[in-house]
């Protein structure tokens, strides 16, 4: 392993390693990776995303940097393929990043997480000079994640290897099989050239059944997307080519269930309700892409700075169907916004009292108005509502109890400014 002078290894029941991070001063940092898939069977070729969390598995409160795509180079994937030795992940595409401040580290309690979605549907290979499926044959595969974080990054130096995943891909049958032979004709199987949408298009019209089928009917909405921000921006058909891919996402995002194909389309499909003025559908297929059983710690976040931008009007904007950024309001529910990170809420409807509560915070303000008490701290400029006896909270209170929440400065950004 490497650096094995710096890091002590400790086996563990159900996982294949932990690492423990040596900090600096009187107290050690404890963390663990785990790795997790969202089934465990796929077909050849079919899309494989994977889930990551980084764990506090000590006693007390720690703080780790959780940057976790694998584009950025931190978070490292193995994969063995049937039949092969074990090689490295290689996304193909590198993302550079600013130094983050320690203000970024995130604050995790015992027994808390953080979580992320990798997609590793496709890799480069670089002996063949192209991409690849990484599910491309029958057979087992075995894929193991290691996140290493350098000493001159906050809370690093850290390494953590992950247990091993394995998920099966069996032989495609009956449609399946059929939609196999269609995609093994393609040099790369997913993706926005004229000769993998006419596959896609004879995909689902032929074989709309087919475990391929609503991939194919993502890229499919996507075409109309670059269509309606590249070939006919800020045309009437461009507004037609994004209102259809805004309802093909929701279409899929809908019949997707709670799979990860899902939560991108509902994501997907709030950014193209945006674009073309739709703020009610937008708002409801963002909050559908927070609250979805696939969603991890980091797909919330984004949906939040989503909704951020549909707030303040980025949406329209980039579409070029409104001639400057106009905001509106959002009115966002506090129980829906609290449920998934398991923070507690009352509302006292006598005393006009509502109450929002987590490890490390505890809010309270009276609905309608722009105060917020936050840890005996008073913050000005978030707006609070009560609708029809259901209490809803503006973009700012998300910040500040993120911000408690995580005790971190990493979420800044979702502070609406002018």
């Amino acid at each position: 392993m490497r650096n094995a002078g710096r890091y002590a290894l400790l086996s563990v029941v159900g996982l294949s390693c932990l690492v423990f991070a040596l900090a600096s001063g009187p107290t050690c940092a404890e963390f663990q990776l785990e790795l997790s898939s969202y089934k465990t069977q796929y077909l050849p070729h079919e899309p494989l995303y994977v889930k990551v969390a980084v764990r506090n598995v000590g006693p007390s409160d720690s703080r780790i940097l959780t940057i976790l795509d694998p584009e950025v180079g931190f978070m490292k994937f193995e994969i063995a393929a049937p039949g092969e030795e074990p090689h490295k992940y290689d996304p193909g595409v590198a993302i550079e990043i600013v130094k983050p401040e320690e203000g970024a580290a995130l604050t995790l309690g015992p027994g808390e997480s953080y979580s992320a979605r990798a997609d590793l549907t496709e890799e480069l290979c670089r002996e063949e000079a192209g991409r690849k499926t990484v599910l491309s044959k029958p057979g087992m595969y075995v894929i193991r994640a290691v996140y290493e974080l350098p000493a001159d990054m906050p809370t690093g130096p850290i390494a953590l290897w992950s247990n091993d995943l394995t998920v099966v891909v069996t032989k495609a049958k009956g449609d399946d099989l059929k939609v196999s032979n269609l995609l093994g004709k393609l040099e790369d199987k997913w993706g926005y050239s004229k000769e993998q949408l006419a596959c896609y298009e004879e995909l689902v019209t032929k074989y709309p059944k087919s475990k391929y089928a609503l991939y194919a009917r993502y890229h499919l909405a996507g075409k109309h997307s670059w269509d309606g921000m590249d070939a006919y921006r800020g045309e009437q058909r461009g507004f037609e080519s994004l209102k259809k891919a805004a309802e093909m996402f929701a279409s899929i995002s809908r019949d997707a269930g709670n799979t990860p194909i899902g939560l991108k389309a509902a994501d997907r499909s709030g950014s193209w309700f945006g674009s073309i003025g739709n703020i009610k559908e937008s708002q409801r297929m963002f909050e559908k892409a927070f609250s979805h059983p696939a969603a991890t710690d980091d797909d919330r976040i984004e949906a939040v700075s989503h909704l951020n931008l549909l707030e303040g009007g980025h949406w329209q904007w980039q579409s070029e169907f409104v001639p400057e950024k106009r905001r509106t309001e959002l009115h966002l529910p506090l129980r829906w916004f609290a449920k998934p990170f398991g923070f507690s809420v009352e509302y006292n409807s006598a005393a006009n009292t509502a109450t929002a509560s987590g490890p490390r915070f505890k809010c309270s303000f009276r609905p309608g108005d722009s105060r917020i008490i936050i840890n005996g701290k008073e913050r000005t400029g978030c707006k609070t509502w009560l609708d029809k006896g259901e209490v809803r909270i503006s973009i700012p209170v998300i910040h500040a109890l993120l911000a408690e929440h995580y005790q971190t400065t990493r979420f800044d950004w979702l502070v609406r400014s002018d």
